[in-house]
């Protein structure tokens, strides 16, 4: 795995059979506009905000795991998801239940490929 973008993909194909095929192509558009030189507004509907919720925890999962392996912490599974969901901001019109599902699939992903 590469960066936090990485992830965000690996993830969101994870989680798409869950919380909708388009997702992995809605995460690619917020990674795209993340990378615009400038900002566009959009009436945003449920999927682009799980898009982008899951690119915001990748990114944000990518920085926690950064840091540990920096200061040679232990990184276990459940203290990453744990610290995500303190650190973490989630849109208030995703339901809870999905915002864990996006934790923890975000989580098993960077699992799977380095922790």
């Amino acid at each position: 795995m590469k960066n936090g973008k990485d992830l965000a993909r690996r993830a969101a194909l994870r989680l798409a059979d869950r919380l909708g095929e388009e997702l992995t192509t809605e995460v690619d558009i917020a990674l795209a506009e993340a990378d615009a030189p400038t900002p566009h507004t959009y009436d945003v509907a449920l999927i682009v905000s799980i898009a982008t919720l899951v690119v915001t925890t990748a990114q944000l999962a990518w920085m926690i795991y950064q840091d540990l392996r920096r200061r040679d912490d232990p990184i276990e599974p459940e203290a990453l998801h744990d610290a995500l969901r303190q650190r973490l901001e989630a849109p208030a019109e995703i339901p809870e239940g999905q915002v864990d599902e996006v934790v923890r699939g975000v989580v098993a992903t960077l699992d799977e490929s380095d922790l």
